[in-house]
């Protein structure tokens, strides 16, 4: 069992979740934040390693993939924009396929990205012109007005760590935009069953809610100015469900498949998913401290 939480520091809060073929998520009592223990698990850097970053990276540049990417970035963009002032200067890390660098940057920010990965890095850059550090953000010297990270931190050996270097990074006022996927979606809507087998992989260190990513940045530093859960727009959520879910909970197999067919197809009912909680993602936005760097 872990001992320690590594969002909330709580000792001896851990409870377990369900098995899966990854290992163990164990929950912790305290602040809501699923975890894979990670004694079970082979030490990796953060992030994905580099081939993976590369494939991303590039297979969803083109094609049907490309425009799903380019539709996603464009709902991501005017909801980041949302909180930034003209001309801001932004820092995207993992800009993955670099389409909300793209939106971003068409909207008149000032814009650079970070990955780790050197072949990512290198063809988001090539595809779009726009600079992409290849390196950790602990590296970097310059200051932002805003840094956004969309679906890393889950991804992170210690996502504590991960948003101080956020913090530290952001000028005065600046603001940390961070979202990643919210477990209470998979709570409400699919089977413990289903979540084992099939949204639990070995990539993703932790699962959020709003009380966990809350906790997190109350611990870390920064004004809260939103905190809530959002639909992604991604219909491949939708679908992986209707072809790969053998039942939802509370409701049989038609029920179920109009209730997909539904939400994918009516997005006020999706958006009123998220403003219940249930939204596929959680999103925080946090304004670091304008005497400085907290």
């Amino acid at each position: 069992m872990i001992e320690t939480c590594k969002i909330c520091d709580v000792t001896g809060s851990y409870e377990l979740r369900l098995e899966t073929p990854c290992g163990s998520v164990q929950r912790c009592t305290y602040c809501d934040v699923w975890s894979l223990d990670d004694g079970q698990l082979e030490p990796e850097p953060d992030f994905q390693n580099d081939k993976f970053d590369e494939q991303w990276a590039t297979s969803g540049m083109r094609g049907s993939a490309g425009r799903r990417n380019q539709k996603r970035a464009k709902h991501r963009a005017n909801l980041v924009s949302a909180f930034l002032a003209p001309n801001s200067r932004v820092l995207e890390i993992g800009p993955g396929t670099g389409h909300l660098l793209t939106a971003l940057r068409k909207r008149g920010h000032d814009v650079t990205g970070l990955d780790q990965s050197e072949e990512a890095a290198r063809a988001v850059e090539n595809r779009t012109g726009i600079r992409v550090h290849a390196t950790q953000l602990e590296n970097l010297s310059e200051q932002y007005d805003a840094i956004v990270s969309f679906h890393v931190i889950e991804h992170v050996n210690n996502p504590f760590q991960f948003y101080q270097s956020i913090q530290a990074r952001l000028n005065p006022g600046g603001a940390a935009v961070i979202a990643t996927p919210n477990h209470l979606f998979y709570d409400t809507f699919i089977s413990d069953e289903v979540i084992a087998k099939f949204f639990v992989i070995p990539a993703h260190r932790f699962y959020f809610s709003p009380s966990s990513l809350g906790h997190l940045v109350e611990r870390g530093g920064g004004n809260i100015e939103m905190l809530s859960t959002i639909e992604s727009q991604d219909t491949r959520y939708y679908r992986a469900l209707q072809s790969q879910i053998p039942r939802m909970r509370g409701a049989g197999f038609l029920s179920r498949q109009l209730a997909l067919a539904w939400g994918q197809l009516n997005p006020e009912e999706r958006a009123r998913s998220g403003i219940r909680g249930t939204g596929d993602e959680v999103i925080v936005v946090a304004r670091a401290t304008l005497t400085g760097r907290k």
